[in-house]
């Protein structure tokens, strides 16, 4: 009797130490948010103290994308090596960070145009840098301004979580060798003629009517320059 009590408790406490390793477990879940958006001339930008346009803050034109990081472990898990690039030539595009903008612009608030409703921006969630510290139980929100060549055709974006990869997966043909080991998140997105569908972009300073107006410009000179492909769309791997 005693030994069947003894083997009870024993398997109870194996079964709750194996429950404890899987809810435990480090994950991290992506989401890379549709297509990216096109978007043009200062397009991102600051504001000074009287909430004016800073014109030597604007970037672009260039494409955004939106990128869900949720992290659902106990425990905070960084992440690194984030890259923009074409997988073509293995040459890295830019990518806005707070860490890649000058120091007067480092700690300031960044807006991002809203093409639908032109005078309310968006506040954009610039990463800090290529690398960073994913908080344990949270979401994180990037949203990535990439400035490709004009005459670049693809775009790869792709980063590596601290958390040993399963066996099975593929192994990603951009990383180093001692990285491979490491679990790592990518998205491949069509940018052919990407530069041909960039909006006109007024000061921002100008009236909604002018700004209006431009839109309308804008989709004519759209319709009548490109084809029946649509650039920047999702490829899965």
């Amino acid at each position: 009797m005693l030994d069947y009590i003894t083997t009870i408790i024993a398997t109870a406490a194996l079964l709750l130490t194996v429950f404890q390793l899987y809810w435990n477990r480090k994950k991290v879940i992506v989401e890379f948010n549709g297509a990216a958006e096109i978007l043009g001339e200062n397009s991102i930008y600051c504001r000074d103290e009287y909430n004016n346009f800073i014109q030597s803050s604007g970037r672009g034109p260039g494409l955004n994308l939106s990128v869900e990081i949720i992290n659902s472990s106990p425990c905070d898990i960084s992440y690194f090596d984030l890259r923009v690039f074409d997988p073509n030539t293995n040459a890295n595009f830019f990518l806005i960070t707070r860490n890649s903008l000058p120091e007067i612009y480092a700690n300031k608030k960044i807006y991002r145009e809203n093409l639908q409703n032109p005078l309310a921006p968006y506040h954009h969630c610039v990463p800090e840098g290529r690398a960073g510290m994913l908080k344990a139980h949270s979401l994180t929100y990037f949203d990535l301004f990439i400035i490709p060549k004009k005459e670049s055709t693809k775009l790869r974006v792709s980063f590596r979580v601290a958390i040993r990869k399963n066996i099975f997966t593929v192994n990603d043909s951009f990383v180093t060798d001692n990285q491979k080991h490491l679990r790592y998140f990518t998205k491949n997105i069509n940018i052919e003629n990407w530069d041909r569908m960039v909006r006109f972009h007024l000061p921002l300073n100008t009236t909604l009517e002018d700004f209006t107006a431009s839109l309308n410009k804008a989709d004519n000179y759209q319709h009548s320059h490109t084809n029946t492909n649509e650039p920047c769309q999702k490829h899965q791997d």
